[in-house]
Order: structure tokens, then sequence, then C-alpha cells
């Protein structure tokens, strides 16, 4: 099962178990919808029920089934809490999770493998994409005059081969 992180777990707030949530999400109303949700420790996923939530400016506070005192709160400082795919926000057409993007290969439109994605760096007006190969590492730019099309099922990214040298950025 895939989980997808959408907070961290900074500190108990007060005396009854209250946890505050620093947001990972573009949305920080997601953790109001939330029934469940999965918090991470060193690989494992403990599903705990979401009892109370209100927002802050910039976070979430939740109640967590079974957690009661702020003993209990304590032990999950810096923690994860992540969501299952099925409750994962519904992007909008064109829009994707890095972690989906992350392992696609990159071809041209010519078929030209350029390499596979390791990481998207979001350094302002679009994202880059980071795709490694065996000689080298190329950054290309997130864009739809770039981009041609995104397979997420297929693991796939298809470029403008005849572009390529324009706008990509190669190091060795």
């Amino acid at each position: 099962m895939d989980y997808i992180r959408i907070g961290l777990i900074l500190k108990p707030q007060g005396i009854r178990g209250e946890i505050k949530v620093s947001c990972l999400s573009d949305r920080l109303d997601r953790f109001l919808e939330l029934e469940y949700v999965f918090l991470e420790d060193k690989g494992t996923y403990t599903k705990y029920n979401v009892k109370g939530t209100r927002l802050g400016d910039e976070c979430a506070f939740l109640f967590l089934e079974k957690i009661y005192d702020r003993d209990a709160a304590e032990k999950l400082r810096n923690k994860y809490i992540c969501v299952d795919r099925k409750n994962a926000i519904k992007l909008p057409e064109g829009r994707y999770f890095i972690f989906d993007l992350i392992g696609c290969n990159v071809i041209t439109d010519t078929g030209e493998n350029i390499g596979k994605v390791t990481d998207v760096m979001q350094p302002g007006a679009n994202d880059v994409y980071v795709v490694k190969n065996d000689k080298s590492e190329v950054l290309i730019p997130a864009v739809k005059s770039f981009v041609l099309d995104i397979d997420i099922n297929k693991k796939q990214i298809i470029v403008k081969g005849d572009m390529l040298q324009e706008v990509a950025v190669y190091e060795d």
C-alpha cells in the first residue's frame, strides 16, 4: 500500500493528548476531512482514528484515538502523519504527486532515452525534473511547451527532443 505524508507532528498541545501538526500538503483544510490517518515510524505505519480536528494559521491540531494525555502525545513527536492513496487529494488534470514522478523514464518524442527522474525541484515558476542516467544528470523544466506527455501508469515522461539542447541543463 502507498502512503502519502501530509503532516509532521511537532509537539503535544495541552494536556489532553492533542497534537500540533505541520502541514506538508498544499491544503491545510484537508485535515478536516480525515476519518483516520497512519503514523509513520521507521517504515511501519499504524492506523489511528481521528477524533477531532481544528486548524491554526499554518498548522492543524488533532485528537487521535487512544492518545488521551500529554505523555502519549509526546511519544508521537517528529512522526509523520500519512494517508493511504484512497484518501489522497484528487489532483486536477495535469498535476501529479512528486512521488509518482520519481522513477519515471524520460524519453524524447524520437525515442532517445534520457534517464529516470530521481527528484523534483520546486525553485519557483515551474518544477524541474532531476533526471539521471549512467553518464550524467540532466535538469529538465516541467513546462507544457517541452513536456509532451506524462503517463504515471507506464512510468514514462515524453519530452520534445528538438528542444532538449535549448532547455535542459547537463551536469557530469
